[in-house]
């Protein structure tokens, strides 16, 4: 349990978060990631209808990004 907690400090300590609902209704998270050598940043932008699209960003890579929708793994 204490490993988890310290685990769990330690990212909090290393990412910087955001979520704001944009004017066409759809909500953006973005997620900073601070590490020494390496900045990622992660967008996620989630629509209306289910579609999501993720777009991450870093100092030494190309960008890259993925859309698809979000869906519930419990739902039947």
């Amino acid at each position: 349990m204490l490993l988890l907690i310290l685990v769990k400090t330690y990212i909090e300590k290393r990412m910087l978060s955001s979520k704001t609902q944009n004017k066409k209704g759809n909500w953006v998270v973005t997620i900073n990631v601070n590490d020494q050598s390496n900045t990622p940043t992660f967008i996620l932008e989630v629509f209306k209808n289910g579609s999501a699209f993720l777009s991450i960003n870093a100092n030494d890579r190309q960008p890259i990004s993925y859309d698809g929708y979000i869906s519930n793994l419990n739902a039947k």
